[in-house]
């Protein structure tokens, strides 16, 4: 059902943000860097914050501008976290979610 597709969402933004906040918040390339220390200690300060920014990710709403300064300095740690952040949660839990959308229509119109 839905509300499956929304708790396995949830517990799928809450493991990227745990990780997120060990990776991300103790990279020293990252630290050292000015521009991505404010997006770091912006974005990434806390877990609520850091679950708040992941689900900007999941709605692929104003990636660019935390994504790139990030990558710029990073490539590799960011790449494959972001790179999983974006296929898993985004690209797999919209098909998850229009599976079940559409499963439940046919469910309903026989």
């Amino acid at each position: 059902t839905l509300g499956s597709v929304l708790v396995m969402l949830f517990f799928s933004i809450y493991v990227f943000a745990c990780i997120g906040a060990e990776f991300l918040t103790r990279d020293d390339k990252l630290l050292h860097d000015s521009n991505t220390k404010a997006i770091i200690s912006e974005k990434f300060s806390s877990l609520p914050i850091i679950f708040a920014t992941l689900l900007q990710f999941v709605l692929v709403d104003g990636l660019a501008d935390i994504y790139m300064p990030l990558v710029m300095v990073n490539p590799a740690l960011t790449v494959v976290y972001f790179g999983l952040l974006i296929c898993f949660l985004s690209i797999l839990m919209a098909n998850l979610v229009t599976a079940v959308l559409v499963d439940d229509a046919i469910q309903n119109s026989q």
